[in-house]
């Protein structure tokens, strides 16, 4: 069956545009038209209905429906086994098991294979890939290779769309109607979109198609062109977003069965790093492949920065038609991509003198304002506010980029790109010199000469930024700490079109076709503008969403009976596991954290809770050595709460409690401390002196007695307490004595019969 099916996939092309061989002759595949008149759903479904009879008689075969088949015809390949011949008796030699037919369906704009519903006895679908890996002696597989069953290779270079803002000015109806946006990044001549009539999702979709894309030099914007049938309003959405799967899979399921979308049982025998995803995984034997480092791993996600980004010479340019060719020597052409900027690497094109200061905020995604950072006696947050021409109230991340007064900076830097040029600002990796680059979005000219800017960073959608993350904390400024960080302000464009330059394996040697769309920059006909033989980089992304390795969110409407878990770790075996889970990475002490670039721990959280819940944290089993440990390695690990309502300009208030790692005190900063029930302790302290010992009660003394010494229990540090004492009887009395061993009391008049008294030492 398998041979029948490669070889119908293989000649395909021949199958189409050829007549059919008669069945006599032993052909592999057939016509639909052979069975029948197919011009309506009726004829076509009863060709059909006979081809796949005959065929299945004639011991199965591959039938070929062609493109102009009515789509409507329920055409199903369900002729494959039938019920028992005799459902009463039970038999399971009652159950017809016939040969199967593989249809080729070309009605609905692609190629459709369908396969019989039900496969043969003993086998496992209704279409079976087979591959025996048994080669001969003294032979094997070449240098780490890789010898799937399937191979698919899904190259997506030019025509998705992923595009969604809202645009910032109104557009009224007309052939050549003009978008401005936000960001121009991701759209390109020739891309539909749905431009709703707004604001938002409001309003009626026209469906558009870009036709250029421009440059306003005086409303500093990138716009687009359209023909549009209805006006827009500002804030009114763009949009599309594309879809090109390698692999898809949908499967509806009417009858109840116990099934899997997507199966994998493994048994390993022998060595070899194994990644498993949704897996049964039997292993018999080290899976440790020697010296490798993966083990057996039921699922696997490695999430990298490339880094390895093009650089090249310009060969070519007409920027105002929005072309750009590089030269054969350009490196990485394959990392290419049409969402990130085209930088001019021309030192005669930069601007760099002068100096910048960069003043973060408290938070780059919260509006929280204590006054942690704060410059010129004013602090710089994140706050909410409308955004650039929308209107729609939006993130406005804080901070702020000051440059000095000799920068030569004005309104004609807008569209242009922004780098800190500090060696602890590069990117770490191979790429020499790799900088983080900013499109510029607004210029503030102050009166005493200075210029701040704002940059476009995203967090869903374009939002202006008044400063970037830095990797040193060092680099920052705020009063007290004032850093002046060199700095490039660089041309550059977005790419928009790769047809030209990448999509074959030359495009790693740059022998590929070498030419490039982009967006008319904004230096477009200046002396700024791309030329020939200018340096160019495409910048990574300077301001990632990172990621996420694991999501799992559930939609449930109804409540149920089973307590059950989003995640669930259990051990069933016999022997232990080290860890339900670890967290790992980075360094472990404090002291290793100013080694890394950022000078931030690998983590800012270990669990994080960002709704309410009602346990924390369950201990529903005995532990053996400890609920919660704290090994405290190289510093004390503190449990800190915070309290009080926020107020802006004003530190948080916090309370804590730690262990001291040298003495094993316990210590309690913050307000009083209350307890419900009795305080049992070994002693009361005031100072930084622990008290070891508290009080003694009904103390006999002797009738007659003028003084008494105590001896405490445990020798204190020294003499610097104060005690307290109660007699029975009527008197004065004195302390007389006080050392680190005990105190004297002496008493006037003398103890009567019958006296004792109590005392209490406090440090």
């Amino acid at each position: 069956m398998t041979q029948r099916i490669l070889l119908a996939v293989f000649s395909l092309f021949l199958v189409v545009n050829a007549p059919a061989q008669d069945a006599s002759t032993g052909a592999v595949y057939r016509l639909l038209g052979e069975f029948g008149a197919f011009d309506t759903v009726p004829n076509a479904e009863a060709a059909f209905a006979r081809a796949m009879e005959q065929l299945t008689s004639e011991n199965g075969g591959i039938l070929v429906v062609p493109p102009n088949a009515p789509i409507r015809a329920r055409l199903e390949n369900t002729a494959r086994w039938s019920h028992s011949l005799n459902p009463a008796s039970g038999r399971l030699q009652d159950w017809k098991v016939g040969p199967g037919v593989m249809v080729i369906d070309l009605r609905h704009g692609t190629t459709r294979l369908m396969v019989p519903q039900l496969s043969d006895t003993g086998s496992r679908g209704g279409l079976v890939l087979n591959r025996v890996m048994r080669m001969e002696e003294g032979d094997s597989l070449q240098h780490w290779t890789e010898e799937g069953i399937v191979s698919i290779e899904n190259s997506v270079i030019h025509g998705p769309c992923n595009y969604l803002d809202w645009i910032v000015a109104p557009v009224t109806a007309g052939p050549d109607a003009r978008f401005y946006v936000p960001q121009i990044r991701n759209i390109f001549p020739g891309m539909y979109l749905n431009a709703h009539a707004g604001p938002g999702y409001n309003g009626a979709v026209e469906r558009i198609t870009v036709k250029d894309i421009g440059y306003d030099k005086e409303k500093k914007l990138y716009y687009f062109t359209a023909h549009t049938n209805i006006d827009h309003t500002a804030a009114a959405i763009v949009q599309n977003k594309s879809h090109t799967p390698a692999v898809r899979i949908q499967n509806d399921y009417h009858a109840s069965n116990q099934t899997f979308d997507v199966y994998l049982e493994r048994n390993q025998y022998g060595n070899g790093d194994s990644y498993l995803f949704n897996a049964t995984f039997g292993y018999m034997g080290n899976v440790h492949s020697m010296a490798g480092d993966e083990n057996g791993m039921c699922y696997v996600a490695y999430i990298r920065s490339l880094t390895d980004v093009f650089r090249g010479q310009v060969g070519e340019a007409d920027t105002a038609a929005g072309t750009l060719s590089f030269m054969p020597q350009a490196t990485n052409a394959h990392t290419l991509g049409n969402s990130r900027p085209l930088i001019n690497l021309n030192p005669a094109k930069w601007i760099t003198q002068g100096k910048v200061i960069v003043v973060p905020p408290e938070s780059f995604y919260d509006t929280i304002d204590t006054g942690k950072y704060v410059y010129q006696g004013k602090s710089w947050p994140t706050t909410l506010a409308p955004t650039r021409g929308s209107g729609i109230n939006g993130l406005r991340m804080g901070g702020l980029m000051r440059f000095t007064a000799d920068a030569p900076i004005d309104q004609t830097v807008i569209g242009r790109f922004f780098a800190v040029d500090e060696a602890n600002e590069y990117v770490p990796g191979r790429t020499a010199n790799l900088r983080r680059w900013y499109e510029i979005t607004a210029v503030t000219l102050n009166e005493d000469g200075t210029k701040d800017i704002l940059i476009q960073r995203h967090w869903w959608g374009a939002k202006d930024a008044g400063s970037p993350t830095l990797y040193s904390p060092d680099n920052y400024t705020w009063d007290g700490h004032e850093r002046p960080l060199s700095y490039i302000i660089a041309p550059g464009t977005y790419v928009n079109d790769l047809r030209e330059a990448v999509g074959t394996e030359a495009d790693r040697t740059g022998i590929a076709p070498r030419r490039l769309g982009i967006s008319p920059p904004p230096v477009s006909g200046t002396a700024f503008d791309f030329a020939a033989g200018d340096a160019i980089e495409q910048a990574i992304g300077p301001d990632p969403f990172k990621p996420q390795a694991l999501r799992a969110w559930c939609f449930d409407q109804v409540p149920g009976a089973w307590p059950a878990t989003m995640i669930e770790l259990a051990n069933h075996g016999t022997v232990a596991r080290d860890s339900a889970m670890t967290v790992a990475g980075g360094p472990v002490t404090v002291e290793g954290v100013a080694s890394r670039v950022e000078q931030r721990p690998a983590w800012d959280y270990g669990v994080k809770f960002n709704s309410a819940i009602g346990v924390g944290i369950a201990f529903l089993g005995d532990t053996t050595r400890a609920a919660m440990l704290f090994a405290q390695p190289t510093q004390e690990q503190p449990i800190v709460w915070q309290y009080g309502e926020r107020v802006a300009g004003q530190p948080v208030r916090e309370a804590s409690l730690k262990v001291d790692r040298e003495n094993g005190d316990l210590v309690f900063s913050g307000g009083a401390m209350h307890a419900t029930g009795g305080l049992v302790t070994q002693g009361l302290s005031a100072d930084e002196t622990p008290a070891r010992n508290l009080r003694g009660k009904n103390v006999s003394v002797p009738a007659g007695a003028e003084e008494i010494s105590i001896t405490f229990a445990h020798a204190e540090a020294d003499a610097s307490y104060a005690v307290f004492i109660e007699q029975n009887w009527l008197g004065n009395r004195a302390v007389s004595t006080k050392t680190a061993e005990g105190f004297t009391v002496r008493f006037a008049p003398a103890a009567p019969a019958d006296a004792s008294l109590d005392w209490m030492i406090v440090r």
